[in-house]
């Protein structure tokens, strides 16, 4: 009676792919930025000399209601309707206000779009709070 294992199965592993989408994830220069990451959604791409602009274009009538505008530096500006908007406090804190992946960008494109439904109300909404809340001493 021979008490012989078998021998291992051969089994086949996937090389991890981490590595390679952080690599491809990198922001190194404007030239990173490609169109391809504006794919499936209304927002365009226009590059400018000293930034490149992405934007989200309402149709029929053509108006731009999100932008975000990355500087030769990486650090970046956001509007809404043309007014400015603070940046979120991932990009202030963690990263000093500049872009480090191509990743960050649909971040950013998702965030616009929450502040402007969580801020829909108008500035004279804000006024009429301030006014009849109770002041505190």
């Amino acid at each position: 009676m021979s008490n012989s294992r078998p021998p291992p199965r051969d089994r086949t592993t996937i090389a991890d792919e981490l590595s390679a989408f952080v690599s491809s994830d990198r922001l190194k220069s404007l030239n990173d930025i490609t169109s391809n990451i504006c794919d499936g959604r209304n927002w365009r791409l226009d590059r400018l000399p000293e930034c490149v602009r992405i934007y989200n274009l309402l149709e029929p009538v053509p108006v731009v209601k999100e932008s975000i505008l990355v500087f030769i530096n990486m650090q970046v500006k956001l509007y809404i309707n043309g007014s400015s908007v603070p940046l979120p406090d991932w990009l202030r804190c963690a990263h000093n206000c500049k872009l480090t992946r191509k990743s960050q960008l649909h971040e950013l494109m998702n965030y616009l779009s929450n502040v402007e439904n969580d801020h829909s109300h108008s500035v004279l909404e804000d006024l009429n709070l301030r006014q009849y809340s109770e002041k505190t001493i």
